[in-house]
């Protein structure tokens, strides 16, 4: 019994002495957020243009309807101008959010839409 008292005693006096044992309760550390990816300089649509493009597409309007909290991102921009842009939900399985994708499209510089699923 003396030696528990003298080992609560000894860690005590180390936490209050300050060598790196702190027993309050921390602060969780602020998540890290990564910036987006700039797009290359090139000629032909901006992201926004791209997105009207894909809005525009029937089953993607219908999809919108159905779901209304659905999402249109401009994934990437490849060096010829085509944007992949992706469009989906965030949906939580087992209380995990993720995102599940209705479809990819491509949109090329001049304003045409391609399915990359069909």
């Amino acid at each position: 019994m003396k030696t528990v008292k003298a080992l609560t005693l000894i860690f005590c006096l180390i936490a209050l002495a300050g060598f790196g044992l702190n027993c309050k309760e921390q602060p969780p550390e602020p998540p890290v957020i990564v910036p987006p990816i700039q797009p290359p300089t090139v000629e032909g649509l901006t992201c926004e243009e791209a997105t009207e493009k894909v809005m525009a597409i029937g089953e993607v309007s219908d999809y919108f309807v159905r779901v209304p909290q659905a999402r249109v991102k401009c994934d990437n921009q490849e060096d010829d101008g085509t944007w992949l842009m992706q469009v989906y939900e965030i949906v939580e399985d087992a209380g995990v959010p993720h995102t599940a994708t209705f479809d990819w499209y491509y949109v090329s510089p001049d304003g045409e839409t391609q399915s990359a699923f069909h």
